[in-house]
């Protein structure tokens, strides 16, 4: 009976170890696909900038008017290089920080978010329990998506993100009051690939402008196989 009982004790070890473990991976390759993601954003910032001041220093004694003003545009760019590269650092911080996971996790990436001009709220509704990695990688996805887009595209003032757990799905919601999303905007926010990793794991993904002004996100996903 005590060999069974020990016996039983290391095999759930061990499986606690290698879910652990897978999750690692999962968040290590989000977040190198992230890193491939700034790499292309901040390096664009950067070689409109070099390309405006070589302009600016073959301007600066023929049109001395367009040299300052290429130089000015530099400028600008930079000031947004800045909070861009600083935006994606947020991004980058680890799935579990400080050792959160699940709505704390999301309420900690949430509270990452003051300061940087956009008020952001989260809540966790029903009985929260515990999510596979996958689903728990989603998640944190689509929430950095609604925030960061918000404050980056929708001149949003106030982001609110919810939690819902209910009998069989997860659902959380991200909304902001911001100006919405236009047909020349679609597909510029970068949810295609979060709706394809929600519908490989039964779930859906679905984003819109909701009627009273500002955008949407909504991911469901189901609970099958969480444990408590």
């Amino acid at each position: 009976m005590a060999a069974s009982t020990l016996e039983a004790r290391r095999r759930r070890e061990e499986a606690q170890g290698l879910l652990e473990r897978i999750r690692e991976l999962a968040v290590a390759e989000e977040r190198a696909r992230m890193a491939a993601e700034m790499h292309d954003s901040v390096g664009h910032h950067l070689t409109v900038i070099k390309m405006g001041l070589e302009n600016a220093e073959r301007f600066r004694e023929r049109r001395p008017d367009a040299a300052w003003g290429e130089v000015r545009q530099a400028k600008e760019l930079t000031v947004e290089a800045l909070a861009d590269a600083r935006r994606w650092v947020r991004a980058l911080r680890p799935l579990a920080l400080d050792g959160r996971v699940g709505g704390a996790a999301l309420e900690r990436l949430a509270a990452s978010f003051d300061g940087t001009g956009i008020k952001v709220s989260f809540e966790v509704r029903g009985e929260e329990r515990r999510l596979e990695a996958d689903t728990e990688l989603v998640l944190y996805r689509v929430l950095q998506e609604g925030l960061t887009n918000a404050l980056r595209h929708a001149k949003a003032e106030h982001v609110h993100g919810t939690l819902t757990f209910g009998d069989s799905q997860v659902a959380l919601v991200v909304s902001d009051d911001g100006t919405g999303r236009d047909d020349r905007s679609r597909g510029g926010f970068g949810l295609s690939s979060l709706a394809d990793r929600a519908r490989a794991l039964g779930g859906t993904l679905a984003g819109g402008n909701r009627p009273g002004g500002g955008f949407e996100l909504r991911a469901e996903l189901p609970l099958s196989g969480v444990r408590a």
